[in-house]
């Protein structure tokens, strides 16, 4: 018996369809518990950039805070413990 499925590795859960493949990128690096800072240096982006993509990802999943957005990533699929 399974008491909860995932969806399968690299795709996006549909919660988070509403973003785009940069946002899930940002999310993903944000359930990592990285920076703005740390986000921009590995995607190439101003931290200004960072904190627009994180802004517009409160806003279309209609979350509060950074913390909503790792739990939503994990309790979705898209971010797995320990990978």
């Amino acid at each position: 018996m399974q008491f909860a499925r995932r969806p399968a590795p690299g795709t996006t859960p549909a919660e988070l369809g509403l973003l785009s493949e940069r946002e899930v990128d940002v999310v993903r690096l944000v359930a990592r518990g990285l920076s703005n800072a740390e986000i921009g240096s590995r995607l190439y982006l101003s931290e200004t950039t960072v904190k627009t993509y994180v802004s517009r990802v409160l806003a279309k999943l209609d979350l509060r805070d950074r913390v909503q957005i790792a739990v939503a990533a994990y309790e979705s699929g898209l971010v797995q413990p320990g990978s």
